[in-house]
């Protein structure tokens, strides 16, 4: 599987700014790019995390982020088949909302004034749809949580 990180500039919603979005791109390595392929887009649920520590006290906190997706697209990549008859994928797209993850440590400074909305997120994504990156992809919404309002 390979993987390119994307840093996008997201249109802003009216009386807001424009943050960037960080997104991933994973395709097959296996040299077939599956042209007709569907394109995963794949959306975080919001504000939820674990915490708990090791023995060691080590603390392991997971937050909501586009990394989490990788499991998940791993194991689909891994079943993938050659038959005809086995869905293909194309390219599969986890993005972080513009206040978690990467995507927040890119927008530290314009996060002081108050944080972003799922509406400043949905807008994101509708800018990447119509933006040539995806331009004839056949796609595939997958969220969770808050994740799947921004569907």
């Amino acid at each position: 599987m390979d993987m390119e990180t994307f840093l996008l500039e997201t249109p802003p919603v009216v009386g807001s700014k424009s943050l960037t979005m960080a997104a991933k791109r994973y395709t097959y390595c296996g040299g077939d790019a599956a042209r007709d392929g569907v394109t995963l887009l794949m959306f975080h649920g919001l504000g939820q995390h674990e915490s708990s520590t090791t023995p060691d006290s080590l603390d392991l906190t997971v937050y909501q982020d586009k990394e989490q997706w990788e499991p998940v697209i791993e194991k689909l990549y891994a079943l993938r088949s050659d038959t005809a008859r086995s869905p293909q994928i194309r390219e599969a797209w986890p993005f972080d909302w513009q206040s978690h993850g990467e995507s927040a440590v890119l927008n530290e400074k314009a996060l002081e004034d108050g944080p972003d909305s799922a509406c400043m997120w949905a807008s994101a994504i509708t800018g990447f749809i119509k933006s040539d990156v995806v331009k004839g992809h056949r796609l595939v919404g997958i969220g969770y949580s808050s994740g799947s309002i921004t569907l």
